[in-house]
């Protein structure tokens, strides 16, 4: 196994336990609430498909 495959794994994986350890919304609607409430962010997750609220603020509802 080359080094960047194996590097590109581990990224991979921490950032899917990342996304894991996050508060998971189902559907960009109820993320949206709760990030209006709590003066967040929201994002689509790229490894579960549901919506995270983000820690750093920037422009509402992008996806990154």
């Amino acid at each position: 196994m080359s080094h960047g495959r194996h590097h590109r794994r581990r990224r991979t994986a921490r950032k899917r336990r990342m996304c894991s350890e996050k508060t998971r919304f189902a559907c960009e609607m109820a993320a949206m609430r709760a990030g209006a409430r709590l003066g967040m962010d929201w994002y689509r997750c790229p490894y579960c498909g549901g919506y995270h609220l983000t820690s750093k603020n920037g422009m509402k509802g992008t996806e990154s």
